[in-house]
């Protein structure tokens, strides 16, 4: 497992093997796998109904998720269930994407072809590439309306 993320009662875990683990985290079992990513899941981000992946294989998986409650109409404890209403594949950078980040309108992904990508969330498109870091991205936070990353240096945006 590399990578974990929580929206409200789900518990996501990106591993080696490509996947995506679901995990409903009151019964603490496996309800789904997303599998989409060609190689290792690195990082994970998760905004209202959406879930980002990024990976080995230098794309960004964004992952449109609905959830909902089986068994609470007939008394039994509700399980959560995990429908994938679909998946889209942003791949413009050139090497792994190893950190996800997310603020409003915007998501932000940083690589280790050393640039960050700032995405708008309703098209999915690339508004800007963020260039200036030494080396691969490893981190990033947004703090207000900062965007702090990390590599062998400290940048804000």
């Amino acid at each position: 497992v590399c990578a974990l993320e929580i929206s409200d009662r789900l518990l996501f875990s990106g591993s080696v093997d490509c996947t995506i683990c679901v995990w409903d985290m009151l019964t603490w079992c496996c309800i789904d796998v997303l599998q989409g990513h060609t190689k290792s899941v690195f990082c994970l981000k998760a905004t209202k109904n959406v879930l980002l992946s990024g990976g080995d294989d230098c794309t960004i998986r964004v992952w449109h998720l609905r959830t909902s409650e089986v068994g609470a109409e007939t008394g039994s404890s509700s399980v959560v269930k995990t429908v994938l209403d679909g998946c889209r594949t942003l791949s413009d950078h050139t090497k792994a994407v190893c950190a996800l980040e997310a603020s409003g309108r915007r998501a932000f992904s940083g690589s280790f072809d050393q640039t960050i990508r700032v995405w708008d969330t309703t098209a999915w498109t690339c508004l800007r590439v963020l260039t200036g870091h030494e080396s691969g991205i490893c981190t990033m936070i947004v703090a207000g309306d900062w965007l702090i990353s990390g590599s062998v240096d400290i940048l804000v945006w």
